[in-house]
């Protein structure tokens, strides 16, 4: 399995067209990130770290001004949870990623943005 993910890994480095956050959710049930188009938003996290009600929560977060109008779960294969939403008229969010990442026994989220226009990250802490 480790292999197979490793391989994946190296393979997309080289290409540099693969976006998906799986690897991440599965070293570490407490981390995935949100990447985000636009207001379209999509991830996979492991239920291990994040129940529904939280991670629904980090995404309406992220929408910041505008509501979240759509919230879509389906599991996959491999015991993660892949979602697809989007936040409605006011999104202002552009190109990039999230990086969550759950602090040990709390509800503190720790929140990375990272988008295409700065190279600059904003750290957001979160109590959920």
């Amino acid at each position: 399995m480790h292999m197979r993910l490793g391989s994946f890994g190296l393979i997309c480095l080289a290409l540099s067209a693969c976006a998906t956050p799986e690897p991440l959710a599965l070293q570490d049930p407490k981390q995935f990130i949100i990447r985000y188009d636009r207001g379209a938003m999509t991830t996979a996290y492991n239920p291990e770290g994040f129940t529904t009600e939280t991670v629904e929560k980090l995404f309406e977060r992220t929408c910041d001004k505008a509501k979240l109008t759509q919230y879509t779960e389906s599991p996959d294969d491999i015991g993660l949870v892949h979602v697809v939403a989007t936040c409605g008229v006011g999104a202002d969010l552009g190109i990039g990623t999230v990086d969550i990442r759950k602090r040990s026994k709390s509800e503190l989220v720790d929140a990375k943005y990272r988008t295409r226009s700065t190279t600059g990250r904003v750290l957001r802490k979160w109590t959920l």
